[in-house]
């Protein structure tokens, strides 16, 4: 996991944002067409309209309306889905032609327009594809206008010269809106290449980071680096399993796992801040000692914060989250704040299952299965105590994965 380069979770968070602003057009569009309708209110003309329909009004706003729900509900269940940016450009480009086509209306409204919000996504192919549906159904709304809606033609003689006529300016127009798109996506792909060239090498850094922290630990305290990298195993297998239970099926997707599987490594690096007698102590703890020990999760949430602060992210979040809270109980028995239930961050109620399961198997012997059922048992018994009951589910319907990395590891 640690050679991950970021592209997936640039690319994706770079996704989620043109979405939003895809949803911001069809909002611009709700808000322009009471704006369109005011100058009717009071009395004033408008150019845009011979004669406005009420009916008509009413029916684009509520299609508006219907299609902006429509796209939030798919974009929150499909984000990355290209034939999803299809369905809604092609909703939006759809409304506009029932517009187009309708008697009250003298307005030849810009079919290219769609095409062009598909620049967000900076995607040839994909803007190529909506111009070419766009330009066709511009066409048929032209052909129908022309031959089936009885306008008041005062300038061609003929519905076939106002076709021709119309359809010519239009094809100008598209032509026109294909070279702006063509350098916008030129212009705006450099931009985010720059931006995807920062970010990596941001992530790549940190990456380092984390793997000179581990080593530090692994020289500070002997046999913690498989410690970690069995923790960090036994977590994304949990993160893995909680995608089955609805309640987190809308929280966990490729970046939670990278996150929660690399961050994992970092939970214990508070422990570089602890003296060595400490450590290295066969005996007991006195109090003060073991409260010094305890304070690794505060020291590690500030190491974390100060030298992996790089990108401001996911990543950052959920390393502190995990080295912070790793110690608390469900019950809230734990340190070093006492929380309980889901105060504690789902990252960090996930690194306590893990740290529990690999502590419980630390010593298992692979070959006495009966053990490792106990472990599991033990595990089990935790639930609503030590343990967050889902946690506590998933590691139990995962026992042969974790088997396997016992095993292995």
């Amino acid at each position: 996991m640690l050679n991950f380069d970021g592209s997936t979770l640039f690319f994706r968070d770079h996704e989620k944002k043109q979405n939003k602003l895809l949803l911001q057009s069809i909002i611009s569009f709700l808000i322009l067409i009471p704006v369109v309708a005011i100058p009717k209110i009071f009395g004033k003309d408008l150019m845009l309209f011979e004669e406005l329909h009420w009916n008509l009004f009413i029916e684009i706003l509520i299609v508006y309306i219907l299609g902006y729900f429509s796209a939030a509900i798919l974009f929150k269940f499909r984000p990355y889905s290209r034939l999803v940016k299809y369905i809604i450009l092609i909703m939006i480009e759809a409304n506009i032609f029932l517009i187009s086509i309708n008697p009250a209306v003298d307005l030849f409204i810009s079919f290219a327009l769609v095409p062009l919000i598909s620049c967000l996504y900076v995607n040839k192919r994909f803007s190529r594809n909506v111009l070419i549906i766009c330009y066709c159904l511009m066409i048929v709304s032209l052909i129908y206008r022309a031959f089936y809606v009885v306008p008041n033609f005062n300038r061609p003689p003929s519905s076939i010269k106002w076709l021709i006529a119309h359809l010519v300016g239009m094809t100008i127009e598209y032509i026109f809106s294909a070279l702006v798109i063509s350098i916008v996506i030129i212009r705006y792909g450099k931009s985010i290449k720059l931006d995807y060239q920062a970010f990596t090498k941001a992530v790549k850094t940190q990456n380092t980071i984390t793997k000179a922290y581990v080593a530090m630990l692994s020289q500070k305290s002997p046999g913690i680096e498989e410690h970690l990298q069995r923790s960090s195993e036994y977590v994304g297998i949990i993160t893995e399993r909680l995608k089955d239970n609805k309640k987190y099926e809308n929280h966990i997707n490729e970046e939670t796992l990278y996150c929660m599987t690399t961050c994992a490594l970092l939970h214990n690096i508070g422990i570089i801040s602890i003296p060595d007698e400490i450590l290295k102590r066969k005996d007991s703890l006195n109090e003060e000692e073991e409260n010094i020990l305890k304070n690794h999760t505060v020291l590690g949430e500030k190491l974390i914060r100060e030298n992996l602060g790089i990108i401001k992210s996911t990543y950052l979040q959920v390393a502190c989250e995990m080295a912070l809270y790793h110690h608390e109980n469900w019950d809230g028995s734990g340190y070093p704040k006492g929380l309980s239930q889901e105060e504690i961050p789902l990252s960090a109620r996930i690194m306590a299952g893990a740290n529990r399961v690999d502590h419980l198997l630390s010593n298992f012997n692979e070959k006495q299965d009966c053990e490792f059922s106990q472990v599991m048992q033990n595990i089990k018994n935790m639930s609503g105590k030590e343990l967050d009951p889902d946690i506590v589910d998933a590691i139990l319907k995962s026992e042969n994965e974790i088997y396997r990395v016992c095993k292995n590891m």
